[in-house]
């Protein structure tokens, strides 16, 4: 679901100082969960759509279909017995099972009604006398099977559609909890700081509408994407220098792994950046 909701570019993002609060206590909660385990939410859906839709919006025996089975592949076994037929085939013409023949045959087949004939004409299909008040019952039952399904599937609509608001309240939590995973894991990987939000002022007194300053104070802050890209490049040079490494002796080993460690840690450059409003007098 997350997955999704990242495609579109729908990723929530903190338009007060509550929800930022808020997401941020939600990835540092994901993060600790994380640490024993993680939860895989791949095989949940959204069913958003389906929701929505629902709210927009006698069987055939086994005796009874055994039975009427049983007399197609009789009259179909004595066609082919016969040399009308290549290979036993029972197909569906006009929603109606019939039996291929040949046009030669097709007297082998009496009282019999014809469905359908090959783009050839070399063969006919047709629907044995016998068979014609059986297929008709079939065909009832169908329609009744279809009936009861439509039935089915109107009472569990009606049922999602009672239930709209419980259905979309867990997607969402399920939503927020696959984010907040995504971006625990994603702090993890970058080694990302947890930062302090707060709404005193630079006194450290309670702020007010009419005498405040706003103040930003990060030291150290490196570009993600740079970063990510960063660690990806130094990852193949890691790679690339594995075997090299294992020629050199313990000593020149550890110095190429600091020097690496040190490029690691210089690229992207970190930078501070501290910002100041002063209040406006009025």
């Amino acid at each position: 679901m997350g997955y999704s909701v990242t495609q579109n570019a729908a990723i929530p993002i903190g338009k007060s100082l509550q929800e930022s609060r808020k997401l941020l206590d939600q990835t540092a909660a994901a993060l600790a969960v994380t640490q024993s385990g993680t939860l895989d939410f791949s095989g949940i859906e959204d069913i958003s759509g389906i929701v929505n839709s629902a709210v927009s919006g006698n069987l055939l025996t086994e005796e009874e279909s055994g039975k009427g089975r049983r007399t197609r592949l009789g009259v179909l076994k004595q066609i082919f017995q016969a040399g009308g037929i290549d290979k036993p085939l029972i197909t569906k013409r006009r929603s109606r099972l019939c039996i291929g023949v040949r046009a030669t045959h097709k007297y082998l087949i009496p009282n019999g009604v014809i469905l359908d004939v090959s783009g050839s004409g070399a063969t006919y299909f047709m629907e044995p006398g016998d068979a014609v008040e059986l297929n008709n019952f079939e065909v009832m039952l169908s329609n009744s099977e279809k009936a009861e399904e439509i039935a089915i599937l109107s009472l569990l609509t009606s049922e999602i559609a009672e239930s709209e608001g419980d259905i979309k309240y867990l997607l969402d939590g399920i939503l927020e909890l696959d984010l907040a995973f995504a971006r625990a894991a994603y702090a993890q990987q970058m080694n990302g700081v947890h930062p302090i939000l707060t709404s005193e002022d630079c006194e450290g007194g309670p702020s007010n509408r009419v005498n405040y300053a706003l103040s930003i104070d990060i030291e150290g802050i490196q570009h993600p994407l740079l970063l990510g890209s960063s660690q990806r490049s130094l990852s193949e040079v890691f790679g690339s220098n594995s075997e090299k490494s294992a020629e050199l002796d313990d000593g020149d080993s550890v110095m190429a792994t600091e020097s690496l460690s040190k490029r690691a840690s210089e690229f992207p450059v970190p930078i501070n950046i501290k910002w100041n409003v002063e209040p406006e007098w009025l």
